[in-house]
């Protein structure tokens, strides 16, 4: 049996017939889909049957494409409504012109249309791109900076907003030059859009900073979670560059996310397993908790999970465990086992509180 593909130069009803997938096709003249498994039958009846005017092979392909690309020209170029093709006059008028053509429906019109101008939209934006991103690099060469592109936003990515716009402020000078000498109704960012840009960079820098951590581990432990939420809210509340926001729009940003923060902090603090896992990894204890109250609770809960299992256990496993916890207790987190510093300084306060609780244990 041959391709579908190649069915349509061997019968003339594919000039009424769009095949729209594998096994469904949509006829031009009313926009009615039919099935399809590998021949042209049902597309015989439906024509005959409902389109008898109209005779497949009555006019050459050519000359009906020829036809159809003019009226849609027509109705794009002078704005016409898709309505015109059921007004007995230009009925007439394309009869006259060619007997056998039948006009398309006003749906089928339509859908003809809105494919058109979405290859239009396509070329013109691949055409517009090539020749900024092209002015583009003249203009860094011109200047002397490296040639960097703009990065584009993935939707599935959340660091590629951030991406895109730390790009697009680091690069802002010879955008906006570039937009000068092109013919563009884009106008180059203000000072205003561009501090508002700062300001969320600021904001975002330590979620960034997280998300490219948590991201390069291969195997993240759920002991991170809480003190890396910890860490991001102490980071909105203490960061000096944070707190001493210069736009509205960055310190609504600031507060928004303090407050999922919170929220989010509250809800996970309150669930066994984190909570456990962060009081047992020697990192962390009871330095990652946002809050004094928690960090007790943890303790207790810790405490009465241990008693819990030294009662179910024999003498002799119970007094190996409680002397390999008192080991574990009693040692400090080397420096080795702290988390890894970024340039955001996610980290530092978490840092400083081990620094302190050392000093106090040696004095």
């Amino acid at each position: 049996m041959e391709p579908a593909p190649k069915k349509r130069k061997y019968s003339s009803v594919w000039e009424y017939f769009d095949l729209i997938t594998a096994n469904k096709v949509k006829c031009l003249l009313c926009s009615r889909e039919l099935g399809y498994n590998g021949n042209t039958s049902a597309m015989l009846r439906h024509h005959r049957a409902l389109h008898k005017d109209s005779s497949p092979g009555d006019s050459s392909s050519g000359e009906k494409t020829d036809i159809t690309e003019a009226i849609i020209a027509m109705i794009v170029e002078d704005c016409l409504p898709f309505s015109i093709v059921e007004g007995s006059g230009f009925k007439k008028l394309v009869k006259s012109c060619n007997p056998s053509y039948v006009l398309p429906t006003r749906q089928a019109l339509k859908a003809m249309v809105d494919k058109k101008y979405n290859e239009n939209k396509e070329k013109a934006k691949a055409t517009v791109s090539a020749s900024s991103a092209e002015r583009l690099s003249q203009v860094q060469s011109q200047m002397g900076r490296p040639t960097l592109k703009l990065i584009q936003e993935v939707e599935t990515r959340w660091n590629s907003c951030y991406n895109m716009l730390q790009r697009l402020y680091q690069e802002r000078e010879p955008v906006a030059a570039a937009l000068a000498g092109l013919s563009t109704d884009i106008s180059p960012f203000s000072s205003n859009q561009l501090n508002i840009i700062s300001d969320s960079l600021k904001v975002l820098a330590p979620f960034n900073d997280a998300t490219i951590e948590l991201s390069e581990e291969k195997c993240v432990s759920g002991s991170k979670v809480i003190p890396m939420l910890t860490m991001l809210h102490t980071a909105l509340v203490e960061e000096e560059e944070i707190v001493n926001m210069s736009t509205p729009e960055g310190i609504t940003l600031v507060e928004c996310l303090k407050k999922q923060l919170k929220e989010k902090l509250f809800y996970l603090q309150s669930q066994t397993v984190l909570l456990m896992s962060t009081m047992l990894d020697p990192r962390f204890k009871k330095l990652s908790f946002l809050s004094p109250h928690k960090a007790a609770e943890a303790e207790r809960r810790l405490t009465s999970e241990c008693a819990s299992i030294i009662r179910h256990t024999s003498v002799a496993a119970s007094t190996s465990s409680a002397s390999a916890s008192t080991s574990a207790s009693a040692s400090s987190p080397t420096e080795s086992s702290q988390p890894q510093k970024r340039g955001s300084k996610l980290w530092r306060r978490l840092d400083e509180s081990v620094q302190k609780g050392k000093t106090h244990l040696h004095l």
